[in-house]
Order: C-alpha cells, then structure tokens, then sequence
C-alpha cells in the first residue's frame, strides 16, 4: 500500500500500530460490540476497494506486487479496533470492581 501522504512524506508502517493505543488513550465509553462490528465493516470495504483496484492494474494473479492506494484507508480499522479494546477494558473493570 502507498503510504504517502504528501510526494515527499511517508508514514512508516510501524505507525499505523501507535494509532490503535492514541484512541484506546482517548475513549472513555461506548460499546465494544458495534465497534468491533464497525470496524470489521470498515476493514471489508478497504478490502473491496483494494481488491476491486488489483483487478484494474492487473494485479489479481502477484500477490506480492504493490497496490496503489494509500494506506491511510486502514486508519478507521485502527481507531475502531482501539475503541473496542478500550470498552472492553472497562466493562472488565466494571465486572471486577
């Protein structure tokens, strides 16, 4: 995945796992289950779209050829997926206390 933002800046890949603990920081209260659900959408609509853009460039057949789309698109994955570990670390808290 392209993972530029600008022409001359890149994210590197290793940040993408920082943005998960950022948001599990964050969130205070919700509810685990749609934000899992949510998340698993969101990650199955990148998918797609992923998917639908290697048939484009003709990519289907190499799965180690690199597709053009940039990888910001997994960043709704990463922040619902720390939501949902930040609500579930409260409900077991509530459960414990």
């Amino acid at each position: 995945m392209d993972r530029h933002i600008t022409p001359k800046f890149d994210i590197p890949a290793g940040s993408f796992g920082a943005s998960v603990i950022i948001t599990f920081v964050v969130a205070k209260k919700g509810d685990r289950t749609s934000c899992s659900c949510a998340a698993m959408v969101s990650l199955t609509v990148v998918e797609y779209v992923r998917r639908e853009i290697a048939i484009q460039e003709g990519l289907s057949d190499k799965p180690q050829a690199m597709v053009h789309i940039s990888a910001l698109w997994i960043l709704p994955y990463a922040i619902m997926s720390g939501w949902a570990s930040d609500f579930n670390g409260i409900g077991q808290r509530i459960l414990l206390l």
